[in-house]
């Protein structure tokens, strides 16, 4: 087995899961004009990925350690590529959101055992290096989803980013497949909790789904129904043997369980953003996909530079430092965009998307090196877990805010010269309250950093 093989295995899906990701979003407007969807329905091909993700993390990466990493990580990479195909093809919006579900489901197999075989691959001294390495490739991603998303829908149809996916992921599992190392088999096995998992995957979907469909009575009824399903299974939790999740390590850790926090708000506040201005562009003014993708470029690039140079600052200093300075950047960028005024001159978004960008890696690396340096060696891979969990979770959370805003505002209504005003106003009460979340996790992030006496 060569490492460095079974290591750009890895890599190459920490790239492209966040590229299929954030690349979707470009396309979501051609996506609405050929199935005739509605802007909140549209919100949905986005929602739906990320909703199975946050889902099913937790249950897939616990069975993965249970029955092996390398064969639940090849499988989600065929998954993925399947329902590619299946997306690529769908003949109507119910048809590719399915599809799309199927491929959160992937997905989570993925983001599930990604960093753990990568903390398996590599010695301690080398561990936090390689880690590092993984989440620039993840922004990487997140990088070049904007470009290529927009030269492909624009050059070839939003079909092509589904078709362009498929090869890559087959490609991944069968260099997995030969690189990766074998699943050491071992005559323990403890039980998989299936009464955990039971009340987890209903508690995360109802209440993500019921939250982004509020006011509706019916949507709040399963919104509290979710809740109630979460504090049902906090309390399993607490009392299993054998956890889906060892709530314990939360409870009894105040820094790691600030620095998860502060993970999810960031991803709350932020995630929906590329799919407002993406909207925004080529509704409001008129650019085609590819141009669009261009100006998404600019925070995704000031992100992938600063993240590098702030998870090494976070070497020397207390992480929670440049995360608390990174997520108040963001916050400001955000308010900034908030008070633009309608029909502003593009170059006006520059700075505030300069500003965000930079925060988000002010705030990224440190924060992630404060999560997995927070805890015992033995318990690096229910790390690496909550650090996914955090972010998927985070980032549907965030897509659900937009498509309740975006409903409350334009209900069922298609982005229109007669509904500019309407969709204006929808992208500053989500602009304003993501800026409003921010604060909240600049007081998360602050509030764990060590205080030194004397």
């Amino acid at each position: 087995m060569n490492r460095r093989t079974a290591f750009a295995v890895i890599l190459i899906s920490s790239l492209i899961n966040p590229l299929i990701s954030a690349a979707v979003n470009v396309a979501l407007p051609s996506m609405g004009t050929e199935f005739g969807l509605s802007t909140a329905a549209l919100s949905w091909v986005s929602l739906s990925f990320l909703l199975a993700s946050a889902a099913l993390l937790l249950p897939l990466g616990r069975f993965a350690d249970l029955y092996g990493q390398r064969n639940v990580f090849l499988t989600g990479n065929l998954l993925i590529a399947l329902s590619a195909l299946g997306a690529a093809l769908a003949p109507d919006g119910s048809v590719l959101i399915l599809f799309r579900v199927i491929q959160g489901i992937g997905s989570a197999m993925v983001y599930g055992t990604g960093m753990a075989i990568v903390t398996s691959l590599f010695e301690p001294k080398d561990r936090g290096k390689m880690i590092g390495i993984n989440v620039t490739a993840v922004y990487l991603g997140l990088t070049l989803a904007p470009l290529i998303g927009g030269f492909l829908t624009d050059s070839f149809g939003w079909r092509s980013i589904f078709f362009t996916t498929i090869p890559v992921s087959m490609i991944t599992a069968i260099l997995g497949f030969w690189a990766l190392p074998k699943d050491r088999k071992s005559d323990r096995k403890d039980p998989f909790d299936l009464v955990g998992t039971a009340l987890y995957i209903p508690a995360i979907t109802l209440s993500v789904f019921g939250f982004s469909h509020l006011p509706d009575i019916h949507a709040a009824v399963l919104l509290a129904i979710g809740v109630v399903l979460l504090i049902l299974f906090v309390k399993q939790q607490l009392k299993q043997e054998h956890p889906l999740l060892d709530l314990r390590l939360l409870f009894g850790n105040k820094p790691f369980a600030l620095a998860n926090a502060a993970a999810f708000i960031n991803y709350a506040a932020t995630f929906a953003l590329t799919f407002m201005l993406s909207l925004l562009l080529q509704y409001a003014y008129e650019l085609p996909p590819r141009s669009a993708g261009m100006w998404l470029l600019v925070p995704s690039i000031c992100m992938m530079v600063t993240a590098p140079l702030a998870g090494k600052l976070s070497d020397t200093i207390d992480p929670g430092i440049p995360a608390s300075i990174g997520m108040t950047m963001t916050g400001i960028g955000l308010l900034i965009l908030t008070v633009l005024p309608a029909g502003f001159h593009l170059n006006l978004m520059l700075l505030p998307m300069a500003i965000i960008g930079i925060g988000l890696g002010l705030f990224s690396s440190p924060n992630t090196n404060a999560i997995m340096s927070g805890v015992e060696k033995r318990f690096l891979g229910v790390a690496s877990a909550l650090v996914s969990t955090m972010r998927v979770t985070g980032q549907a959370v965030s897509m659900g805010i937009a498509a309740l805003v975006i409903h409350a505002v334009l209900g069922n209504s298609q982005v229109t010269t007669e509904t500019l005003p309407q969709f204006y106003l929808a992208a500053r009460i989500i602009l304003g309250g993501s800026a409003v979340i921010c604060g909240l996790g600049v007081f998360a992030s602050m509030a764990r950093i060590q205080r030194k006496d004397g």
